[in-house]
């Protein structure tokens, strides 16, 4: 039996790979990026892991990993789309765990995984969070929940009227 390929980009290269996460050692998801970002490593790409914490849990303990690991608010976030190929992003609704997957969705298209069905707690968590100045991108207009659903409307930020 041959070895697994490589994926590989257009141009035949290994890839560039931003994996966003949480990647403290309590959560599960956290653990199961790291076994796969482990295995992009040992076939050869370039991988990049982006903790997704909220600031309050960003010198927790993380999980160990063969990538090196970056906390997203230390992320250059104008160079996501130059630094990496796929910008693969964990999903889940646990806002304290995901609360950085904003400003990144925020400024490159990114692959989704969703662990989660219901997202409640990430999107109330977000809006009712106090320090979200590298999402200032993100407008809540509105925000209507009833039993077993969630209605957040966005819009773009105001242009500035004096430049």
């Amino acid at each position: 039996m041959s070895a697994a390929p490589v994926l590989e980009s257009a141009l035949g290269e290994a890839l560039r790979i931003g994996w966003a996460s949480p990647l403290n050692q309590a959560s599960a998801i956290g653990r199961v990026s790291v076994r796969v970002t482990d295995a992009l490593v040992e076939r050869g790409h370039q991988v990049c892991l982006i903790a997704t914490e909220h600031a309050s849990l960003r010198d927790e303990p993380r999980h160990p990993a063969k990538a090196p690991c970056v906390h997203w608010s230390q992320v250059d976030l104008e160079q996501l789309s130059e630094d990496y190929d796929i910008v693969v992003v964990n999903i889940g609704d646990n806002f304290h765990y995901h609360a950085g997957i904003f400003p990144l969705l925020d400024s490159v298209g990114c692959l989704g995984i969703f662990h989660d069905f219901y997202l409640y707690n990430l999107f109330n968590g977000w809006i009712e969070d106090a320090s979200r100045s590298r999402t200032a991108g993100w407008r809540r207009a509105h925000h209507i929940s009833t039993p077993g659903s969630i209605s957040i409307a966005w819009r773009p930020p105001a242009p500035d009227p004096w430049p």
